[in-house]
């Protein structure tokens, strides 16, 4: 009896010491996971973060025109990635069009996982990141304002006012000169230019748009006039014939045509100031006179010149326009302007270059007249009011009010996956 008591008792020592070490395997296994899990969670937020990181620097310098895996890399080392005495591989690779893909891969010895036959744990992070260039705004529209007759509007005395063979039309949309003309100066001001035209700053080269057709940015352009009041008044039709977005539409000769008013293109969140009621002792500080003319000179209409505030509801607005002022003297700098001396003579003959100083906004005022965009020989009087744009301006999108001519680049750098 004694004998099968102990023997009893001896199968469950031996049961227990099973149990025992069993439970004890699970419980350092669920300690490895638990430390070597938290451990582990640690460096995957170090190395994701490390090759984002890692990414929009290597993005960020593509845009730039600077080495990409270059930059990548540094970023890397400097979060502790990929040096000579970290535990980690970094590997970045070029995708192009501004795109960088880094993968971080570490390795790191296991805590507790030693114990159930884990000695190293395995992490990797990868991240793709893009940098994107945009100009913002829609091209000038093609009419060139001299600075001795800058007092906006298409009315005289401006460009094309009641003389359209006189207007210095320029090629801003077919740069390429295939074509007719008159179709050419149609689309130009229906579309505004797809070309950056960048004013001409002292000591710049001058890029003619006509010569260099592959060099995105130019500020000097071919001009020709003698173009029929018909077409630009077809320009303006087609132009105002988008109304997409519009508040308000009127018809000219069954036609449904773009009527938003100067109020319903800038919206609620923009003012608007007459400019001799803002500054009433004296031009505002992006009035040159260079560029834009003597400022006090009696041919300008202030009650035309509006000072804008805010943020623009509609910067796509047919109603909207840039028009450039320009210049045919090639030797003329507007940063040595000589008041005594004058402006120079601004109209081409022919098709003379015109060198591009600056530009300005316009509101196409009073289409309601659409007879005014049409004639026999003129454009009649179509008239405009100036925008000035106080240098915080914006769109409601966070983007800037055109043209792409003057606009500085937008880079956005994001990460894509």
């Amino acid at each position: 009896m004694h004998r099968l008591i102990d023997r009893t008792r001896s199968e469950e020592t031996g049961a227990i010491v099973v149990i025992a070490a069993l439970s004890m395997f699970a419980i350092m296994a669920l300690a490895a996971l638990a430390i070597d899990g938290g451990l582990s969670h640690n460096e995957r937020s170090r190395a994701q973060n490390g090759a984002d990181n890692a990414a929009l620097a290597g993005a960020w310098a593509a845009c730039e025109g600077r080495d990409p895996v270059a930059a990548a890399l540094t970023t890397a080392s400097a979060n502790g990635l990929g040096s000579p005495s970290s535990d980690a591989l970094v590997d970045v690779i070029d995708l192009g069009d501004n795109a960088i893909r880094v993968t971080v891969d570490l390795s790191r010895d296991a805590e507790f996982g030693q114990a159930i036959g884990t000695d190293t744990i395995g992490i990797s992070a990868s991240a793709t990141a893009a940098c994107s260039e945009r100009r913002e705004g829609a091209g000038a529209i093609p009419f060139g304002v001299p600075p001795s007759g800058f007092s906006g509007g298409l009315q005289a005395p401006n460009p094309c006012g009641l003389n359209s063979g006189n207007c210095g039309r320029m090629y801003a949309y077919r740069l390429d000169g295939i074509g007719d003309i008159g179709d050419d100066t149609r689309k130009n001001i229906a579309r505004g230019t797809d070309r950056y035209l960048v004013p001409w700053v002292n000591d710049d080269t001058l890029v003619n748009c006509s010569v260099e057709i592959d060099e995105p940015e130019c500020n000097v352009l071919p001009s020709n006039t003698g173009v029929s009041a018909g077409q630009l008044g077809d320009g303006f039709i087609e132009r105002l014939s988008d109304i997409d977005g519009a508040d308000t539409t009127f018809v000219y000769k069954s036609m449904t045509l773009n009527g938003d008013t100067l109020g319903d293109v800038l919206g609620p969140h923009a003012t608007s100031t007459r400019l001799d009621v803002e500054f009433p002792a004296g031009p505002p500080a992006q009035w040159v006179p260079g560029i834009h003319g003597d400022w006090g000179d009696p041919l300008i209409d202030f009650s035309k010149h509006m000072w804008i505030e805010g943020e623009i509801e509609k910067c796509d607005s047919p109603r909207l326009a840039s028009t450039l002022i320009v210049t045919a003297d090639m030797t003329y700098d507007p940063a040595s302007y000589n008041p005594i001396v004058g402006h120079p003579d601004p109209w081409p003959n022919g098709t003379q270059p015109m060198k591009v100083l600056g530009h300005y906004f316009i509101y196409i005022d009073n289409p309601n007249e659409a007879d005014d965009f049409q004639g026999s020989g003129n454009l009649k009087a179509a008239s405009a009011i100036v925008l000035w744009l106080d240098p915080g301006v914006t769109c409601v999108d966070g983007s800037l009010p055109g043209p792409a001519a003057t606009n500085p680049v937008i880079r956005e750098v994001g990460l894509t996956s």
